[in-house]
């Protein structure tokens, strides 16, 4: 388990193409909003028996609220490129609760995920490829991160946790049986 200050980056690969990440970049909203509106409130809820258990609502109000900082990012690397992020410590495995994601109304955090990434993907198509890359910020793990690089990590960060998303629905459909 991480401890306060400790920080594990996840493997981030940057999409190449700015096509094809911009169509993932904003095909993330209709997977997130279908499965807020197609899961029913007890798979919504279920709290699976693992180890740190966060339920399917806990993860979408995740990945809502780390788009604000996908957002923020964006609008660092266009302003200040070169500007060096600086983390703040906190146990990832615990910040569900402490942030009370399971009180968050799920419509509004769902709202703020599509307002955030269409206002980014509009930018983001209407710059120069020499602005995307001439853009951008130095992560503490990562280095240089151009718009697309930072853009990558949260459209492959919304998988990460589509991936533990699906792990949960199927426990729910096992603990049926």
């Amino acid at each position: 388990m991480q401890q306060e200050g400790d920080y594990k980056a996840m493997d981030y690969y940057e999409i190449k193409d700015t096509k094809e990440l911009l169509k993932k970049y904003i095909s993330d909203i209709d997977t997130l909003e279908d499965l807020h509106q197609h899961i029913s409130a007890d798979v919504m809820m279920f709290v699976p028996e693992i180890e740190n258990p966060w339920t399917i609502k806990e993860h979408l109000v995740h990945i809502a609220e780390t788009e604000a900082n996908c957002f923020l990012r964006y609008k660092r690397a266009r302003l200040n490129p070169g500007a060096v992020l600086n983390f703040g410590g906190g146990d990832v495995e615990t910040s569900h609760v402490v942030l009370g994601y399971n009180a968050a109304n799920l419509d509004d955090y769902m709202m703020l995920f599509r307002t955030l990434r269409t206002i980014v993907r509009n930018e983001v198509s209407n710059l120069s490829e020499d602005e995307r890359e001439n853009s951008y910020i130095i992560h503490p793990d990562y280095g240089r991160c151009s718009i697309k690089f930072i853009l990558s990590i949260y459209t492959q960060h919304v998988d990460v946790h589509m991936g533990m998303i699906q792990r949960n629905i199927s426990l729910w459909d096992t603990s049926l049986k």
